[in-house]
Order: structure tokens, then sequence, then C-alpha cells
């Protein structure tokens, strides 16, 4: 494979958590021949007709867009829960905000002080 076809695949190795040989077959089955060294020879271990490679070769280049797409959005939902806890935080650093939370709204109010007080989005 082109060195950046591996790249890829290590990409979405890692991304799927799946280091196994089937799985990597798996992706060097669905790559395309223009992503190949050797674009004009068969592919080692095919023993799948070539509508099905076809078709594997289309729905890996649509889930490869499609993570591309969720990798993006990730970054940017990211970005706004950062943002929107630095906002929170500032906002529970107001006492008569802080009373009047605590009194009125005993249980929101604390998981808003969860949400400030934690140290990774994973909590």
């Amino acid at each position: 494979m082109l060195p950046l076809r591996q790249i890829e695949m290590a990409e979405l190795m890692v991304a799927a958590d799946n280091y196994s040989l089937a799985y990597a077959k798996a992706l060097y089955l669905a790559s395309s021949h223009d992503m190949l060294v050797e674009a004009d020879k068969e592919k080692v271990g095919e023993h799948l007709k070539p509508e099905d490679l076809s078709r594997m070769e289309r729905d890996m280049q649509g889930l490869e867009k499609d993570f591309k797409l969720l990798e993006d959005s990730y970054a940017h939902n990211v970005l706004k829960l950062v943002l929107a806890r630095g906002y929170l935080k500032k906002i529970l650093e107001n006492a008569r905000v802080m009373r009047f939370l605590s009194l009125n709204y005993q249980e929101i109010f604390g998981e808003l002080q969860k949400i400030v007080e934690a140290s990774s989005l994973d909590s």
C-alpha cells in the first residue's frame, strides 16, 4: 500500500481500537487499487467476487469520510464544552448566584458544581 493509505489504516485501527489481523486484512481488501503500490496486481487472498470487492471499497470510502466528519465535529464540540464549563465556573463564583441556586435549585446546583469541578471531560 502507499504510505498515505497505511496512515489512514493505522488511524482507523486506533479509532476502532481494533488491531486484529482480520480487521487489517478487511481494510486492505477494501483499499482502492489506486492506493496500492502495485495497482494492477490482484490483491493477495482475494476470494471475493469483483462486485463484492468494489462494494467494500465504496463502503470503506464512505466510512472514512463519515469518520473524518465525526472527528472534526468532536473537536468542535469539545471546544464548546470547555467554554461552557469556564462560563459556569465564572457564574458560580458569584456569591449571590450560588446562594440563589443552593436555596431554590439544590439538585441543579449540585450538578453544575460537579461539571465545574470535573478534571476532564470524561468525568
